[in-house]
């Protein structure tokens, strides 16, 4: 967090649980507290930032979030690029990516590459059959593939977290504590 100071950087602290000398909270999903805030920072943040404007500009977005880690590799949650096997349909028995897959990861694999394809073909992933992936809106809603293979929706992607990410490049940018 170097460069990062005063109210920012103690928003930060607590956040990630290094107030008062803290260890750092570690969440069974997004992993230590460096893992969080390097991925909060490097691709969750921004993601949804974009999002944000692009529905702004009243063009149709989707956000998901893939909580379902490789098998084999969910001590370290679903890292960035664990989405390759399902949106694809190739799962790899080695490399940075391999895992003993199962059918929960060949039915996700299915509903993901249904989703894309719709996606590419009509802009828009839905169709009959599938639950509804709803567009990214003021609220900020997302679909989530779960660690068990379902599906939901939420609202507000670590909201906390990437309302103190703008706040940082704010300060990185503007030169002001």
């Amino acid at each position: 967090m170097q460069n990062v100071t005063g109210s920012v950087a103690d928003r930060a602290f607590a956040l990630y649980g290094l107030a008062n000398g803290g260890v750092g909270n570690t969440d069974p999903l997004y992993g230590s507290a460096g893992d969080q805030w390097f991925a909060d920072l490097a691709f969750r943040c921004p993601t949804t930032t974009e999002a944000a404007w692009h529905t702004a500009a009243h063009r149709p977005v989707y956000e998901y979030e893939l909580q379902h880690a490789i098998p084999g590799q969910q001590s370290q949650g679903a890292v960035h690029s664990a989405d390759l096997p399902y949106v694809f349909g190739y799962f790899p028995k080695a490399g940075n990516i391999a895992g003993n897959f199962d059918d929960v990861d060949f039915k996700l694999a299915d509903l993901i590459e249904t989703y894309w394809a719709n996606f590419a073909s009509t802009g828009d992933p839905n169709s009959n059959g599938l639950p509804k992936w709803p567009d990214f809106d003021g609220e900020q809603t997302y679909i989530q593939f779960r660690q068990d293979g379902s599906v939901g929706t939420s609202t507000g992607l670590r909201k906390p977290y990437c309302d103190l990410y703008r706040d940082v490049v704010k300060q990185r940018t503007s030169g002001t504590p």
